[in-house]
């Protein structure tokens, strides 16, 4: 409470005033929440639109992590992917391409030289800023995502690299891809020609 009330003074300019004034309107905030039975403050975003889906998607989180403002662009684009994803059931995310987004960077941490690394972040660095953990599969995947190969065709390839059954691998990833393209890490190709 303490500092949505400095954020509110250091925005309405009181923290010039003289050091008597601005302890008394900060005390008067104190006061006003105390009166009011106030535990919390935050705030957020509510977006809706309307859809004709009979399933519907419901999106509810805390995000206590910086943004880039405006988020106008990244709504959009959020309901664009939720109308993707609501359309494509597992075997056609398989046989889709896709791209990974231009603000996606890879962080690792691990022992230096070591096969595997211990952790694998996919961070963007515009819109809402998402970072996502991702295992070695997840991460070589985003990584080979350049629209030119369909999602099961990478998955093959990986499969085989990693010495895993194809078809366990393909049978496991969908929901991993659908996260991905959820949080706009991974963008649908546009088709070609």
């Amino acid at each position: 409470m303490t500092q949505y009330a400095e954020l509110w003074l250091r925005d309405s300019g009181d923290h010039r005033a003289a050091p008597e004034e601005y302890a008394a309107r900060y005390d008067a905030w104190l006061d006003e929440f105390e009166a009011r039975g106030t535990k919390a403050v935050g705030f957020g975003w509510i977006v809706l639109r309307k859809t004709d889906s009979d399933r519907p998607s419901i999106l509810v989180e805390e995000w206590p992590h910086p943004v880039e403002q405006p988020l106008g662009d990244a709504v959009r684009d959020h309901f664009v992917r939720q109308d993707y994803l609501r359309t494509h059931d597992d075997a056609a995310l398989l046989a889709d391409h896709f791209v990974l987004a231009d603000d996606v960077v890879q962080e690792q941490v691990g022992l230096p030289g070591a096969e595997d690394p211990e952790h694998v972040v996919l961070r963007q660095s515009r819109g809402m800023r998402r970072a996502t953990k991702v295992d070695t599969v997840g991460a070589g995947f985003a990584g080979v995502c350049d629209g030119t190969l369909s999602a099961g065709r990478i998955l093959d390839a990986i499969a085989q690299l990693v010495g895993e059954d194809p078809v366990l691998l393909r049978d496991r990833t969908p929901e991993a891809i659908r996260l991905l393209v959820s949080e706009g890490f991974l963008e649908p190709a546009v088709p070609r020609g």
